[in-house]
């Protein structure tokens, strides 16, 4: 009986998320809406790519470890600079954010025609639409301009801005030199790429990295938009999930 009441609410949640997933062809144009009720934490964690949601290329990824919420606390203590992180996330109205990173079981076996070696998908609340705008306008010129922001424990070096057109309410890329620590070496380089989206005050990206120097955009904009429609598909549905089915 156990398995049957947790069934049900589950078959429930997925046929509203398959038909609003149906619903939902992408972004720009108006600004998105809110729903007035709290976005949840069951929710945040729906927000990101799963392993289902991962192309063909990426089959031989497996989940990391880091994959969880992060405080404001503990987003400022992994930055380059941990005090301005820390006075950006509360003057911008960060509120949480929840990271899933995926990446190939073994460093020297990049997967997939990208030959990538890492993925990371994560999506951070704000208490108003206006913070989570400045914050990324904030960050991105930081990543620009500062040598050496850290992200996903790489030091970020040499990035550029590119342009990313119809995602969320505002979009951009970046792409930059990685350069990840070793216990018993001056490290490895590696190059990543990303896509930054709003919606409303939800502020989502997600990472690709990979071993060589190359032009993978049109692959992380890809999984930018399946991010993006999978957020309006659950703000969609959120006011008719109860939370015994949303919290499965």
């Amino acid at each position: 009986m156990a398995s049957l009441r947790i069934a049900l609410p589950m078959l429930g949640f997925v046929v509203l998320l398959a038909g609003a997933l149906a619903a939902c062809g992408g972004g720009g144009g108006q600004e998105s809406e809110m729903p007035s009720s709290e976005i949840t934490d069951a929710e945040l964690t729906m927000m990101v790519l799963s392993m289902a949601e991962l192309r063909e290329g990426y089959a031989g990824f497996e989940g990391i470890e880091a994959s969880s919420f992060k405080t404001n606390e503990q987003t400022a203590e992994e930055d380059s600079d941990p005090q301005d992180e820390a006075q950006d996330l509360e003057r911008f109205g960060r509120v949480k954010e929840y990271v899933r990173t995926y990446g190939s079981p073994q460093i020297e076996q990049p997967l997939g025609p990208e030959r990538a070696i890492l993925l990371a998908s994560r999506v951070q609340l704000f208490q108003e639409a206006e913070g989570a705008s400045g914050y990324l306008k904030d960050h991105l010129a930081e990543m620009k301009d500062g040598a050496g922001k850290k992200s996903e424990g790489a030091t970020v070096e040499q990035a550029k801005r590119f342009d990313v057109e119809g995602i969320g309410d505002e979009s951009a890329g970046m792409r930059a030199r990685l350069v990840f620590p070793e216990d018993d070496g001056p490290g490895f380089e590696a190059y990543g790429m990303w896509v930054f989206l709003r919606r409303d005050r939800l502020l989502s990206s997600v990472l690709l990295v990979t071993m060589e120097d190359q032009d993978v955009g049109a692959a992380v904009e890809a999984l930018a938009r399946e991010v993006d429609n999978r957020i309006q598909a659950i703000l969609l549905i959120a006011p008719q999930l109860t939370p015994t089915a949303a919290e499965q």
